[in-house]
């Protein structure tokens, strides 16, 4: 077990949901669950709320969810609980052994694919089975890819630079959180799919783009540019 967990947001019900299904304290023997939503079936509210929507807009929302994937908006909240209970086992226990098997830059190819994956099944998903295999690859690849692209940064750049180089990183992240939901919006009015074929497009053309030869590096090794 860990020693601790610590959880924000939706990472609360996910961690929980992990340690109910592992039976009681055999995750961890201390959580610390930072703003977790007391129920799951307020998130979709929550959300509207902080995006400054209106109610009519949220039922609208749910009104739509279960029309196309026949999903209430109790489902929808928990399938992001599940997400990010996937995105907790897979840094926990596959990143560091799919790393030491086929390096930072195959793990991170393999994270690509799997996100590419998912956004095509999204793409044309029209019920529940289909949209959940699609978000679990989406939290399998995104789980790879937070932690390898971060250790691969640093395993390429001298120790002197990696807090720079990880602050453009980080600030890229952030832009692209920023400049995406209008994007994804614009392209969602021209249909429901939109969005994810173009997310999926992306993805796949950055996959040449990952240098083959990455590899792990060693906590408190120096580094050597290449």
């Amino acid at each position: 077990p860990f020693h601790a967990v610590v959880s924000h947001s939706m990472g609360g019900p996910a961690a929980v949901l992990a340690a109910d299904a592992l039976g009681d304290r055999s995750l961890a023997s201390r959580y610390a669950l930072i703003c977790p939503p007391n129920d799951v079936r307020d998130f979709t509210a929550d959300l509207t709320r902080a995006l400054g929507l209106s109610e009519a807009t949220r039922h609208e929302v749910h009104r739509r969810l279960e029309r196309r994937f026949g999903m209430s908006g109790t489902a929808v909240a928990m399938s992001f609980a599940g997400v990010g209970l996937l995105l907790v086992i897979t840094q926990a226990t596959l990143a560091g052994p799919l790393s030491r098997r086929f390096g930072e830059g195959g793990s991170i190819r393999v994270g690509l694919a799997c996100n590419a994956a998912g956004f095509l099944l999204m793409a044309q998903a029209t019920s529940w089975v289909p949209l959940s295999v699609g978000l679990a690859a989406l939290a399998f690849g995104q789980g790879l890819l937070t932690p390898m692209i971060s250790s691969a940064i640093i395993g390429v750049v001298p120790r002197s630079a990696s807090g720079t180089a990880l602050g453009v990183h980080m600030s890229a992240t952030g832009l692209a959180r920023v400049v995406g939901p209008p994007l994804g919006g614009l392209l969602f009015s021209v249909g429901w799919g939109m969005p994810y074929w173009a997310a999926a497009l992306l993805t796949f053309a950055t996959l040449p783009l990952v240098p083959g030869h990455l590899r792990a590096t060693p906590v408190g090794a120096e580094v050597v540019p290449r």
